[in-house]
């Protein structure tokens, strides 16, 4: 009875246990399944302590590979009472320490020590790392997502040797696999955070040189390749463009972020690197880890990369209308670097940038050429207007003077001619040659009057005798004799004390004079008023009509062009010029011309 005692109560014993293990196993798995990536550290140590309690060991310890494999590192460690923890004095080593254990955890082996002092030669570096840990007994079991091992989980006896049984192997091969795909969920949430950090500070840094002017196009470029570097933390960014010919690379700008200093002015022949441009011309980036190997970027070899001690590149095209004109270079002088995704959609988007400022630049040169040809052809047309008035006020005061004199003149002795011959019984025809000198004294004052009126058409005396305002009334009186239009005109006593120059009274004369004209061809009007103001500091010159009112296309047509006439000479005074109208409610224009420095810029 009593063995048959024992006997029940141990597999009684063994039967608790192993519910236990089932329920552990369970809850391990409920606890991971659903558990935030911001939890999984906290309860992977708190999961290492219960089955190392469970399993009745010294120590347990999560061991992580390098992407690399060549490193390993102790993330999570649980110590039972009175064992020590390493964890601080050897959290990170190279794989070369555990060159035995490594190679068969990573084909998937689990690794049971019940003694580290019988282990086989091969394994001495890791005895000697086990004695001086003072490990006796060690459990090794890989940790693995669609069989890549990333990692081990280690249980160690550190009081006496220990031989572990099937179901600590089995719990701890079912951790392994818990604990993997807990920790790889956890790694790409972080990747995933870092990527949106990262491309959060790769948009500000792309808004931040958007908001630059394009005024000083190196004070850009060098902005560019200083805020690419400090985002990316690279030490030498470039930017380089293809000279006139196309057979060299110019440097517009390289920024040393060490020394906080920027160059430029290298060049680099293109020939000399043709299998680095061909790939670049249809690549968004050319991002090599290892440069000095990488067949794509390996042409630059000793004569660059070694001299500047760049290990990795991330190199962009410069693109304008499809075709590569240049390139923005990130190169690493520290360890290899692997270039990321977003890394590289950065590095385009700022050769995108640098070709946006090239091409402002350009268009703000354009521009300014463009500027300096109107300004060059504004000032032509006002020395042609000056010419043309100068030549208006000479033949009109030749025509005066000249032609004016010698017809009164003529008149003078047609008028002697009549006297002698009135009363002259005894000449011939007498009555007849009265008649023809009396004949030729009329077309004589009609040609005197004609003289006079081409001679005020040209340069109306009164502008440069009276002023503006009476040469004003003048032009509305010949305009209504002429046209038959009634012409009202209105100057404001302030407008009559404004002091103007000779050329702008004379320029404001032409606008109303062309005005007027425009009236009489097309408006079909029976009135028009032209009224002269002040307002505020500038004078106001008003031409309304009641006729049938200019419409949209004859205000914008490209045949309007003593509109374009008047809107030029208004312009040169550096005033502006208004002119609307409603169907059958007559025409308004309006020209304001500043009395501040009035006259030609």
């Amino acid at each position: 009875m009593t063995i048959e005692h024992a006997d029940r109560q141990a597999n009684e014993t063994a039967l608790a246990r192993h519910r236990a293990f089932q329920h552990l196993i369970i809850d391990l798995s409920m606890q991971f399944i659903s558990l935030p990536p911001a939890r999984i550290e906290e309860t992977l140590d708190s999961a290492l302590e219960t089955i190392g309690r469970f399993a009745g060991v010294d120590r347990s310890r999560v061991f992580v590979f390098s992407p690399d494999r060549t490193r390993v590192q102790i993330t999570h460690e649980w110590c039972a009472e009175g064992i020590s923890s390493d964890l601080h004095a050897m959290q990170e080593a190279s794989v070369e320490q555990y060159p035995w254990a490594a190679a068969r955890l990573l084909h998937g082996e689990v690794l049971h020590i019940p003694d580290v002092a019988n282990l086989p030669p091969e394994a001495a570096p890791e005895q000697r790392l086990a004695r001086e840990q003072g490990i006796r007994s060690a459990l090794l079991v890989p940790m693995a997502v669609n069989q890549r091992v990333i990692g081990w989980v280690a249980c160690n006896a550190v009081r006496a040797p220990t031989t572990w049984s099937d179901e600590t192997v089995l719990l701890l091969r079912l951790a392994g696999n818990i604990f993997a795909n807990a920790l790889v969920r956890k790694w790409a949430e972080d990747e995933r955070q870092r990527t949106h950090d990262r491309v959060l500070r790769h948009q500000a840094a792309l808004l931040s040189i958007v908001k630059e002017r394009i005024d000083d196009l190196d004070a850009v470029l060098r902005r560019i390749t200083e805020v690419s570097a400090r985002t990316l933390g690279v030490q030498r960014v470039s930017i380089w463009t293809f000279s006139e010919h196309g057979r060299d690379m110019v440097c517009r700008d390289l920024f040393h972020m060490d020394r906080n200093t920027h160059e430029h002015g290298a060049v680099l022949a293109v020939r000399d690197h043709p299998r680095y441009f061909r790939i670049l011309e249809d690549a968004r980036a050319l991002a090599a880890s290892h440069a000095r190997t990488d067949p794509r970027t390996s042409e630059y070899g000793e004569a660059y990369l070694s001299v500047h001690g760049i290990i990795s590149m991330m190199d962009a095209p410069i693109r304008q209308y499809g075709r590569p004109i240049g390139v923005v270079c990130h190169e690493h002088t520290g360890p290899p670097r692997a270039w990321s995704p977003d890394e590289q959609s950065f590095a385009g988007s700022i050769a995108d940038l640098v070709s946006l400022a090239l091409q402002t630049a350009e268009r703000v040169r354009a521009e300014q050429e463009l500027q300096a040809a109107c300004e060059r052809l504004r000032e032509l047309n006002q020395r042609v207007a000056r010419a043309e008035e100068q030549e208006r006020t000479r033949i009109a005061r030749e025509l005066h003077d000249e032609f004016g004199q010698a017809l009164t003149g003529m008149k003078f002795d047609l008028a002697w001619l009549v006297k002698q011959v009135t009363g002259a019984t005894a000449l011939p025809a007498a009555d007849a040659i009265l008649g023809k000198l009396r004949s030729l004294t009329a077309l004589a004052d009609t040609t005197i009057q004609a003289v006079r009126r081409i001679a005020a058409s040209l340069r109306p005396s009164l502008i440069d005798d009276l002023g503006l305002a009476p040469a004003l009334e003048w032009q509305c009186q010949d305009f209504q004799g002429r046209s038959g239009i009634r012409c009202e005109v209105s100057v404001t006593p302030a407008a009559q004390q404004a002091p103007l120059p000779a050329d702008t009274a004379t320029d404001i004369f032409r606008v109303a004079q062309e005005l007027l004209t425009n009236v009489a061809r097309h408006a079909h009007a029976q009135t028009v008023h032209v009224r002269l103001s002040v307002e505020g500091d500038g004078l106001r010159l008003e031409v309304h009509d009641d006729g049938r009112g200019i419409t949209e296309q004859e205000r914008a047509g490209a045949r309007t062009f003593g509109l374009l006439g008047i809107r030029e000479r208004v312009s040169m005074l550096g005033g502006d010029f208004v002119i609307g109208g409603t169907p059958g409610g007559g025409t308004t224009a309006r020209a304001r011309i500043p009395l501040s420095g009035s006259g030609r810029s």
